[in-house]
C-alpha cells in the first residue's frame, strides 16, 4: 500500500481469494505479525475447505496512525499474515510505504 503523504492515517481494505491445493478437508487459521502502530485485521480468521481446488475469500483491513517521517525520505512498514493448517504454511507479506515524489 502506498501512502500519498506522511501525515495521513493508514487505512485500507483488501479482498483476497485463495485456492486450496492441500488436503481435501483443511482448516487454516490466520496469524498476523505487525509492528506497533499498524493494526491488521483478517476477516474471517479461519478458512474451512471441504475439497481440493475450493476457493475461499477473506478481507484484510489495515489501520494505523500517520508515520510522521521526513517527507523527503523513503519510509516502509512491514507486516505479514500467515495461514496454517498444521501441515502447510502460506505467508503473505504486507508492506506500507511512502515514496517521495522527487525520486
Amino acid at each position: 500500500m502506498e501512502l500519498q503523504n506522511t501525515d495521513s492515517n493508514i487505512s485500507a481494505v483488501f479482498e483476497r481469494t485463495v485456492t486450496n491445493v492441500g488436503f481435501s478437508k483443511s482448516v487454516y487459521k490466520v496469524n498476523v505479525k505487525s509492528p506497533e502502530g499498524l493494526d491488521v485485521t483478517v476477516i474471517p480468521d479461519m478458512l474451512v475447505f471441504e475439497q481440493m481446488n475450493q476457493m475461499q475469500s477473506f478481507t484484510v483491513v489495515l489501520k494505523g496512525a500517520p508515520i510522521h517521517s521526513n517527507p523527503d525520505e523513503f519510509k516502509t512498514i512491514s507486516a505479514s499474515l500467515v495461514w496454517s493448517d498444521s501441515f502447510h504454511i502460506v505467508r503473505s507479506p504486507i508492506t506500507v510505504y511512502y515514496f517521495p515524489r522527487e525520486y
